[in-house]
């Protein structure tokens, strides 16, 4: 029976959509030496890991409207994020420019700079769809804290951007960590949400995790302040998740885990290493 599509409102027969795009695990299980479909997915809320070849899916969006997720965003950053066995076309581009800024032997590019090696408007529409699209669905379980966490206003200014009736919204700014450590360290994780305080502006930070790349998406009206430092919608950071608080946060929560089903037996090797890993937060 025929419902409203979430992103075009129109009547229309909806798909089984994917909130995580399905090229996300696959480059996820790609990630992992050797090659394994089913991800370790870890619940932190239940405290255990399994493998798994469970994907979140709900009824949400019309034919046309999967087209355009996948032509305007999915399947061009599904080629550019991390692959495993060393490609990364990602990583390599921006390792090829000249960084606008190094701090802290840190390097950064502005979209500006990255327009010329990377479809940029492709990302932040990724990005954007992500964010959205868990915001809005009604699953349960260990997705179901996101919900609404964009708000009422967002989720509809997010949703124009996405059907292409408004330009990217000014309040809002994506942060992308490149990882410098992908080869060890690849998975997927859905979106959480919390305030914070960037260059004393308060912001809300919407942050996942895609193979290579660790988004962190401000959100409010102090993002106009941060622009007025930082003039871009999109900024692209060398980092490694090897190196930093997350990588110790990621590696106590693995360790707290208790290991399910067949993935008892490997887990002893596999979870140190943190790898190939669907992450429920």
């Amino acid at each position: 029976m025929p419902k409203n599509c979430a992103l075009c409102l129109q009547e229309r027969e909806l798909k089984n959509s994917h909130i995580m795009p399905q090229s996300m695990y696959r480059a996820a299980g790609r990630a992992g030496e050797p090659f394994e479909s089913d991800l370790i997915h870890v619940d932190h809320m239940r405290g255990t890991a399994v493998r798994t070849s469970k994907q979140l899916k709900q009824k949400l969006l019309c034919e046309s409207c999967e087209d355009k997720f996948s032509r305007l965003g999915e399947d061009y950053f599904a080629r550019i994020c991390f692959q495993g066995a060393g490609t990364f076309e990602l990583r390599g581009e921006l390792h090829g420019l000249t960084p606008d800024e190094i701090s802290s032997g840190r390097k950064m590019w502005l979209e500006s700079s990255a327009e010329s090696v990377l479809n940029t408007s492709a990302i932040k529409y990724f990005v954007v769809s992500i964010l959205w699209r868990h915001s809005i669905c009604s699953l349960s379980g260990h997705a179901s804290h996101y919900k609404g966490m964009l708000g009422k206003k967002y989720e509809e200014q997010f949703r124009l951007y996405l059907v292409e009736e408004m330009n990217f919204p000014e309040n809002v700014q994506i942060l992308s960590y490149v990882d410098d450590n992908a080869e060890r360290a690849s998975m997927i994780s859905h979106p959480t949400c919390e305030k914070c305080s960037i260059s004393g502006v308060s912001v809300k930070t919407h942050s996942f995790s895609v193979p290579g790349v660790r988004f962190r998406v401000l959100v409010g009206g102090g993002v106009e302040r941060l622009k007025r430092e930082i003039n871009s919608d999109l900024i692209f950071y060398q980092w490694s998740s090897a190196q930093t608080e997350y990588a110790k946060d990621i590696a106590t929560k693995l360790y707290r885990i208790k290991p399910k089903g067949r993935f008892q037996k490997e887990a002893e090797q596999i979870l140190p290493k943190a790898s190939g890993l669907k992450d429920s937060n």
